[in-house]
């Protein structure tokens, strides 16, 4: 054997290292490969689900957008028609309230009218005896006379009450 070399040993080396090898990927290479693909489906999974549940969400959250401008929408329709019917219900109370204050100042004006008039008529008659008062104690000559019509009224005045002297 030239340069001593030993054919067998080399093939012996050559076997250990492909047994090495085997036994390697036996024990370790292809547990560790397992357990990262475990992992990488295992985080591939999560990652679907979330996206599918940030679909669902902006879905939802889609939906409940437009729930709510129509919700918007009905609230300002009826916020409108409230407005509309308290519009019609404070025209309807003004109309009343102006002709409540018609009838009122209707009848004040007639009352006062009333009032007006027999004032004037009582105004009238106390002229009127005041006129025939003055009338007749200018037609009286004698001063005597007056004192006369004085005490005949005052008699019939007392006549009536009753007699103090008695």
């Amino acid at each position: 054997m030239p340069l001593n070399i030993d054919f067998q040993q080399i093939l012996l080396h050559m076997f250990n290292v492909v047994l090495l090898f085997g036994i390697l990927y036996l024990l370790l290479y292809k547990p560790v490969k397992d357990f990262m693909d475990k992992r990488v489906k295992e985080y591939a999974d999560m990652d679907a689900e979330a996206k599918e549940a940030l679909g669902k969400a902006k879905q939802e959250q889609e939906t409940y957008e437009q729930k709510l401008q129509s919700v918007h929408k009905e609230i300002a329709q009826l916020r409108e028609t409230a407005v509309k019917e308290r519009e019609t219900e404070v025209a309807q109370i003004l109309e009343s309230a102006n002709a409540q204050a018609a009838s009122i100042l209707a009848k004040a004006r007639a009352e006062g009218a009333a009032e007006h008039d027999r004032l004037i008529q009582s105004a009238g008659s106390e002229l009127r005896d005041m006129i025939t008062s003055a009338a007749q104690k200018l037609t009286y000559k004698d001063v005597s006379d007056a004192y006369d019509s004085f005490l005949n009224a005052g008699n019939k005045t007392d006549s009536g009450k009753g007699d103090v002297n008695e």
